[in-house]
């Protein structure tokens, strides 16, 4: 028995020498130091491999040079809560603004806010979150289009941009968001019972820096349980900070700097607006005529409500702030008819019995179709500009048919806007028209070419992404 442990003692010693021994040539070998290449070889042999060699693609329609396209960036995996699926994406890249450099492992946030909103506002219900690479960039998919406000935070750094997805362009919608140091504004909102209001939106409002006009942008947060807010992304200077909530007027609070703390706002009931819509041709109420109201002469976020008359034709703006405010028409068939009564809120008084006479408008309506298949092209969004000053937008339904209407009497410059697919420029090809109240003016038809839709990958010589790359083609037919 002794012997046979001797024996496997004296097999593991030699395993271990000889594994020592194997370790120490490998290390040796493995250490020697590789010869220095200068610097300006290495330069150039880095440009020759980033150069791209442009390929030649050649179409029935047209002959095209791609010189450069763009790669999209690669990151890690967004994350999400939101219920609203799509079929869009918002990449980009975070940089520093004082150098431009890029960031790695920045925070970003894209929040989905509602496009026919009032007040543009965004919440925790609908975001998608990601964090860049090591080259600043990121990447977040499956969005519905709508419009989006991009935030991206490190340490003390912050920068908010927005942006909106059309559904005409396929592609990734491309953001720069830029990173400056970032710092807060904090208190309390209260009612004038010195009660705490819960879940008011505190939003910021303008502000100065030295004699330049600043805005707030997309900055904004609610009131918690205790009417506490802590509003982040405050850029330097002073500000104003506005809170609202339901049953409440727009306050606000003024020469704030930043990190300015123990900010209180006071929220007081306000005034409000009433009346009718009636036609002039009828002389009868207009019921579900849609509605906007905002504050005159100023930039204010949060003092903006939209409505729609009733079966009576009645409508009513409540809880409006001290001020002067328009009254107009949103997206209606419908022009005002005359001069739209002036508005005015003092001491949270009430405004009753405002009349708005409107008449039907003209209206332009055409077809859009492919001028080699003869197909109808869905979603092309065409603008009427002219008459007295006015524009109207619309797109193109699934029978690729457009109808822009809410117009007064005049002539018009109609245009389509770029769609992927389809030549732009000097082949949009404008058309007039001319239009009179209550008539629609139609026949305004596009037969629009068709563009070769060119789509690839940018590498270098090793294979390697070469991301954020400028998009550019040249007509090789010239």
């Amino acid at each position: 028995m002794n012997q046979n442990v001797r024996f496997y003692a004296l097999i593991g010693v030699v395993l271990v020498v000889v594994g020592g021994m194997f370790y120490l040539i490998r290390g040796r070998g493995g250490s020697k130091t590789p010869a220095t290449t200068p610097t300006a070889v290495k330069q150039e042999a880095k440009d020759e491999r980033e150069r791209v060699e442009a390929p030649e693609i050649t179409s029935s329609r047209r002959e095209s040079r791609l010189t450069a396209t763009a790669s999209r960036p690669s990151g890690p995996r967004e994350t999400t809560n939101s219920a609203k699926v799509g079929n869009y994406a918002i990449s980009g890249q975070v940089i520093l603004q004082e150098d431009e450099s890029p960031v790695e492992g920045a925070d970003v946030s894209v929040y989905w806010t509602d496009k026919n909103a009032a007040i543009q506002t965004y919440d925790d219900e609908n975001v998608w979150k990601a964090r860049t690479n090591v080259k600043g960039f990121f990447r977040v998919d499956k969005l519905p289009a709508s419009q989006y406000v991009v935030i991206a935070t490190k340490e003390n750094l912050a920068g908010v941009s927005s942006t909106a997805i059309n559904s005409r362009e396929p592609e990734d919608n491309i953001v720069t968001v830029a990173l400056k140091p970032s710092g807060s504004i904090s208190g309390t909102v209260l009612n004038d019972k010195r009660e705490p209001v819960v879940g008011a939106l505190v939003a910021l409002g303008q502000g100065k820096r030295g004699q330049r006009e600043i805005y707030g942008g997309d900055s904004q947060t609610k009131s918690g349980t205790d009417g506490s807010f802590v509003l982040d992304y405050v850029e330097d200077g002073t500000w104003t900070v506005q809170a609202k909530a339901e049953g409440y007027a727009v306050a606000e609070v003024g020469d704030l700097a930043q990190n300015a703390q123990g900010v209180e706002i006071v929220l007081k009931k306000g005034g409000s607006v009433s009346g009718s819509v009636v036609s002039v041709d009828t002389t009868k109420p207009v019921p579900n005529v849609a509605l906007s109201l905002g504050a005159s002469g100023r930039r204010d976020r949060l003092n903006s409500q939209k409505t729609t008359t009733d079966a009576d034709g009645k409508f009513e703006f409540k809880d409006l702030a001290d001020g002067a405010y328009g009254l107009g028409l949103d997206k209606q068939p419908y022009i005002v008819s005359g001069q739209v009564p002036p508005l005015t809120i003092e001491n949270a008084n009430t405004v009753d019995d405002v009349k708005l006479t409107v008449l039907m408008g003209g209206s332009i309506s055409g077809h859009a179709t492919d001028a080699v298949t003869g197909t109808p092209i869905v979603g092309m969004s065409f603008r009427a500009q002219g008459g007295q000053g006015g524009r109207i937008d619309g797109e193109t339904d699934e029978d690729g048919v457009y109808r822009l209407e809410g117009l007064t009497a005049g002539q018009y410059a109609v245009r389509r806007n770029w769609m992927a697919g389809y030549r732009h420029g000097e082949d949009r090809e404008d058309k007039t028209a001319t239009v009179k109240l209550g008539e629609e003016t139609t026949g305004i038809d596009f037969a629009v070419p068709p563009g070769l839709y060119l789509r690839g990958r940018v590498v270098d010589k090793n294979g390697e992404p070469l991301a954020m790359v400028d998009v550019t083609s040249v007509d090789a037919t010239d």
